[in-house]
């Protein structure tokens, strides 16, 4: 038995409509359909998948954490981030890391102190290791642990012909990670008409995999979506509220900023100042057990949360102009729902840790 499994990200439940993607659409009709329970994460929501393990018991949560750092050095570099990234990749790779992040607008003074939550990537999880399998996942083109790297973008399109043309009789897995959508919903918003047609060219994407993948012979289809976005309404700047004192760290991101303390003093007026601001929360013991957050220093000792449709701007992600459309906030407030289209019989609803266990029969 050969699997097709295709990770659409961004393509929430609440898009997968006849008029935004009907070929998709009508496929689950004819396959089994289920709504994804997402997570308050961002790189642990992959990893609860692949490990039906929630980010509480990974330490995986966000992208990047608190400790000891590769980028310890590069504030020296007379270098804009931009430009850094480059050697920071090169690093990486020389490094062996297969999880791999560019600097975006972290401040340079602020490098030394983050580093990526996890250094290797889904592929080295049990789930593919018991089985042969192709995983692409750019720039990363794996099979069965033989890397290879795309050094030049590709997108998704391209990404689909190049896995079409390696399909091969002795491969129990296919995996590939489609990441177009994402970064278009960001910049149009969920509803937009150019999203909507965006949707479009991507069903029709699908399609064309899909069908090439069926000439093969017992052939299993997984699709499944991490996350939906939430349209922004409203920016919030967080930073200039923020006291200047080199007694904190902060992290800003889009929809959380974490902050450690180096004395309680500063811990208590900053405390003070986010208390007052009322389109957010700062998280208690009792949400991050909620959320499945990590309560560990790594993710900070203090976190805030802000409520759907807001956006923290500038962060350090966007520097000069803000996403129109957003993830990355309380699933419990906001439809953020991803989906599972499959072959296999499933709930109508599912956790990603219950998705694990049924998949992992691939």
């Amino acid at each position: 038995m050969t699997t097709l499994m295709v990770c659409l990200d961004s393509l929430g439940y609440s898009l997968l409509t006849k008029e935004n993607t009907p070929y998709l659409y009508e496929l689950s009709k004819e396959l089994n359909k289920a709504r994804l329970k997402t997570l308050l994460a961002f790189k642990g929501v992959e990893q609860t998948l692949f490990t039906g393990q929630p980010p509480t018991k990974t330490n995986i949560w966000m992208e990047l954490k608190y400790t000891k750092s590769l980028f310890k050095y590069y504030k020296y570099i007379p270098l804009n981030n931009k430009i850094l990234t480059y050697p920071a990749i090169l690093h990486q790779l020389i490094k062996k890391r297969t999880n791999l992040i560019t600097l975006e607008n972290i401040p340079k003074n602020l490098l030394k102190e983050f580093d990526v939550s996890t250094t290797q990537n889904i592929w080295k999880t049990s789930f593919f290791q018991n089985k042969s399998f192709i995983c692409y996942k750019w720039p990363f083109f794996i099979k069965n642990n033989k890397k290879t790297i795309d050094f030049f973008k590709k997108t998704d399109s391209q990404k689909i012909k190049k896995l079409i043309k390696n399909i091969q009789s002795n491969i129990d897995l296919y995996y590939i990670h489609l990441t177009d959508l994402d970064k278009f919903i960001h910049q149009n918003k969920t509803n937009s008409k150019e999203t909507i047609k965006k949707l479009n060219q991507i069903d029709n994407q699908i399609k064309f995999l899909i069908q090439a993948f069926q000439k093969q012979k017992n052939s299993d289809i997984i699709l499944w979506s991490d996350h939906s976005q939430v349209n922004i309404e409203n920016l919030i700047n967080i930073q200039k509220l923020m006291p200047k004192s080199k007694d904190y760290t902060a992290f800003y991101g889009g929809t959380t900023v974490s902050f450690w303390f180096k004395n309680n003093n500063i811990k208590e007026e900053i405390t003070n100042i986010l208390k007052k601001i009322k389109q957010g929360k700062i998280l208690t013991k009792q949400d991050k057990k909620h959320y499945q957050i990590p309560d560990t220093k790594e993710y900070g000792d203090l976190i805030f949360l802000i409520q759907p449709k807001y956006l923290i701007f500038p962060n350090y992600y966007q520097k000069t102009k803000p996403f129109k459309a957003m993830h990355g906030y309380a699933p419990d407030k906001a439809d953020l729902d991803g989906f599972i289209i499959t072959n296999k019989k499933i709930p109508k609803t599912l956790t990603l840790e219950q998705a694990y266990k049924i998949l992992k029969e691939v």
